[in-house]
């Protein structure tokens, strides 16, 4: 059970990720992917979107 206990968690970890990514109108590099999966494990109540949307980047793309 705890497999696919695993595979789930990863699986919703992968679509928070892909769908951050989205906001910033690309697909995650394996750099970036590696830390925002390193940052949803250690919390997964971490807010991807509220973290990407003081990026840089997406402040770049997405002028006020």
């Amino acid at each position: 059970a705890s497999d696919v206990y695993k595979r789930q968690k990863q699986s919703s970890i992968d679509t928070a990720i892909t769908d951050a990514y989205k906001l910033l109108g690309r697909k995650p590099d394996s750099e970036g992917y590696d830390y925002w999966a390193k940052q949803l494990k250690l919390d997964p109540t971490f807010d991807l979107a509220s973290s990407f949307k003081q990026s840089e980047e997406y402040k770049y793309k997405n002028p006020t």
